[in-house]
């Protein structure tokens, strides 16, 4: 896996993409329809900038676990650069390959990937 590379500027720009009025909207009916719970593990595949996992993390909480896969190395490094708690992780992995143990998540989550 080579992984999709970004230049800082074009990751920068994703991540302002991210928090648009109808990305965070997009986000927040994903989150509704998820009806995660405290200490759920979650897996979110194609985490971009990770606000997603970020939402997760603060609702299944230091008993839970998120963790956020994406082919980009520079959306990852910027994940990890605003990693905001412990039981939140990234990865750079392949949606094709995903390098975890059967039923190891309550919850797996894969959103804009296609787009």
């Amino acid at each position: 896996m080579s992984g999709l590379e970004f230049t800082k500027e074009a990751a920068k720009q994703l991540e302002k993409t991210y928090l648009t009025r109808d990305v965070v909207a997009q986000r927040v009916e994903t989150i509704r329809q998820l009806n995660l719970s405290r200490g759920e593990s979650v897996l979110d595949i194609g985490c971009g900038p990770g606000y997603l996992c970020e939402s997760m993390g603060e609702i299944v909480g230091r008993h839970g676990a998120v963790v956020g896969i994406d082919v980009s190395t520079d959306l990852i490094a910027l994940c990890n650069q605003r990693k905001a708690s412990a039981w939140l992780s990234y990865a750079v992995g392949d949606a094709t390959k995903v390098n975890q143990a059967d039923a190891s998540f309550d919850v797996v989550v894969c959103t804009q990937v296609a787009e």
